[in-house]
């Protein structure tokens, strides 16, 4: 058995080799670009209008077409906001925030483990894009762009104010004034104690002839959104959207880049629905921005915008400005968070309808989302006394061992007596099928009616302790692309990131990395199912043989997830290891043969 065995694994580790040169995965994570804000175009000094640009979607800056009116002001330098959680950067052009850092979140584990603060390592979320396409919180008009007239997004905004008040609140507000009598004004709020911007815009007409229409504009959640964590597994870059009914009863639409590449998505609210919050998000973090009031937006836009930078998504709210009269003004109100998919600091925020979108990660109701939210809970739970989520993993799959041991037990039991009477039986067996070479229907019939005769029944439980533990499985495997805590979790040794692979060096030649971790959890696999009793039946042992099949198949499907569920296969595979050594054999001995059960049974038949 130990031969088979090795020459398993030999074998399993050459067809994984085999599977990487031919299917290579996706690349590691990716370091974030150079920063800075992106140039504005300017007038000349005669007021005609600038030179044509590339159109929108083509990788360039709209067309400037017609009368374009532009600020005079330059680029003003605007001191970032910073609280314990962000490090927010803005800018004049466009009245936008240039980008946002996390200081919290790290790009790699050993800038992490360095702790390394500063802004080089902090996660930052959005592309450093040629273009105003990377900035959030622009406003555009809602149409194309060779017929605009304002271009706010592209234009260099007055800053009117910039204080910081009581308790670290900072107020910027920004306004632009266009050629034809219409005043943009912008207000964007921050304070150290929330993780999210409070924004509020309006329009209002210094020209009364401009007064009492209203002008639709796109307000941006993100002009893209990085893609931090690549792998087999992960789940790339999406634009998120949620409706809700009259009801609040909500529906999340979401799409990839490869999806809107082409094709752009408005999701719009339709009859009694009203636009709760668009944005982006990626496997483990988000920028969403979600109106004040029911009906403020009408619908939210998603495009690709891969051109400047892989699996890049844009979204915006689409959001009706009413033009007040007589200088009046009127502002609508929006929150925008961007920062990790955190259930408990969305909810302290008062942030509860973005937290759907993290429901969603684990899954609908109907299939394994409340395993998934059980599952982590008491992880969590041993974390908060260990201190470490790899101790927490293995923790959890020995809790799940111990509960489902009395149908292990069971099945093990059941098992042992199904292969004891049938090694008593197989003399009558070869005997029958001897007999009944020629007659494959007369020996099955005359088999069943002498294993019925000595109660000898194949056991009903063999596939319950999988069917059980078959939901933990799949839990495990969202928890580790949903769970923020799991994210750049170190184990030991060189296992500093539960939720990527353990790389322990690069394979000469291949280019991979050598993943240990699954390789030992598919051996343990292999081991703990070559201990299993050998069935007497020849087509029970074909069984066997490709059941084997199974731990390789599965070494080679998660060889390139995360570590932490080949821990938890490891450590499942280990414990049931032990069990059938010890647990079984030691302290719970399996019946004796029941060779002189039978002996005794056919005296008795011999009697009557």
């Amino acid at each position: 058995m130990e031969r088979r065995v090795f020459i398993t694994l030999i074998g399993c580790f050459l067809f994984t080799l085999l599977y990487w040169k031919f299917f290579p995965p996706r690349g590691g994570n990716v370091e974030p670009g150079p920063q800075g804000p992106p140039a504005a175009v300017q007038p000349d000094a005669g007021g005609a209008p600038p030179a044509q640009g590339a159109i929108e979607g083509a990788g360039g800056p709209p067309p400037l077409t017609g009368s374009f009116p532009q600020s005079e002001a330059g680029e003003i330098a605007i001191a970032p906001f910073e609280s314990d959680d962000l490090l927010v950067e803005f800018t004049n052009l466009g009245a936008a925030v240039s980008q946002v850092y996390l200081k919290k979140y790290y790009v790699d584990s050993a800038a992490r483990g360095a702790r390394l603060d500063d802004r080089e390592h902090w996660v930052s979320l959005f592309p450093a894009a040629a273009s105003s396409y990377g900035n959030a919180l622009t406003l555009r008009e809602l149409t194309a762009q060779s017929a605009a007239r304002y271009h706010l997004e592209r234009v260099h905004w007055e800053v009117e104010k910039d204080e910081t008040g009581p308790e670290g609140r900072r107020l910027l507000r920004f306004a632009y004034r266009s050629r034809d009598g219409l005043e943009f004004v912008k207000e964007i709020e921050c304070l150290p104690a929330e993780h999210f911007l409070r924004v509020r815009v309006g329009v209002r007409a210094l020209d009364e002839q401009q007064a009492g229409v209203i002008k639709e504009f796109l307000l941006r959640a993100a002009g893209g959104f990085r893609d931090l964590e690549r792998g087999w597994f992960t789940l790339a870059p999406e634009g998120v959207a949620m409706l809700v009914n009259q009801y609040d009863e909500p529906t999340v639409r979401r799409f990839d880049a490869e999806k809107l590449e082409g094709s752009p998505e408005s999701i719009a609210a339709q009859g009694s629905s009203a636009v709760a919050w668009g944005g982006c998000c990626n496997l483990y973090f988000t920028a969403l921005l979600a109106p004040d009031q029911r009906g403020v937006a009408t619908a939210v836009d998603l495009r690709s915008r891969r051109e400047e930078e892989p699996e890049a998504i844009q979204a915006e709210l689409v959001v009706p400005l009413p033009v007040a009269r007589g200088g009046e003004l009127t502002m609508v109100g929006f929150r925008y968070y961007v920062g990790p998919k955190d259930q408990d600091l969305l909810g302290r925020q008062g942030l509860t309808a973005f937290q759907q979108l993290i429901e969603e990660d684990y899954g609908s109701w109907t299939s394994f989302r409340w395993i998934n939210k059980v599952l982590l809970a008491v992880m969590r739970f041993f974390f908060g006394f260990t201190g470490n989520w790899g101790v927490a993993i293995i923790l959890l799959t020995l809790l799940v061992r111990i509960c489902i041991f009395p149908i292990t037990r069971t099945q093990q039991v059941s098992m042992q007596r199904y292969a004891q009477k049938m090694q008593v039986l197989k003399p009558k067996l070869d005997a029958l099928k001897e007999k009944f070479k020629d007659k494959p229907q007369k020996f099955a019939q005359e088999q069943m009616k002498l294993l019925k005769e000595h109660n000898a029944k194949p056991p009903v439980l063999g596939c319950l302790s999988t069917l059980v533990t078959f939901p933990v499985f799949i839990g495990m495997f969202q928890i580790l692309r949903t769970a923020i805590e799991l994210r750049q979790a170190a184990f030991v040794g060189w296992i500093d990131d539960l939720s990527l692979p353990d790389s322990m060096f690069a394979i000469p030649g291949i280019g991979h990395a050598f993943n240990l971790l699954p390789i030992l959890a598919t051996a343990a696999f292999v081991t703990q199912m070559a201990l299993a009793p050998r069935a007497a039946d020849p087509q029970a042992q074909q069984q066997q043989k490709i059941m084997l099949i199974m731990p390789i198949v599965f070494g080679v499907m998660f060889y390139g997830y995360a570590a932490g569920l080949s821990l938890y296969m490891l450590t499942s595979s280990l414990y049931g290891i032990f069990e059938y050594k010890f647990i079984r054999q030691r302290f719970f001995p399996a019946p004796a043969p029941v060779a002189a059960a039978a002996a005794t049974q056919q005296a008795a038949g011999g009697k009557r």
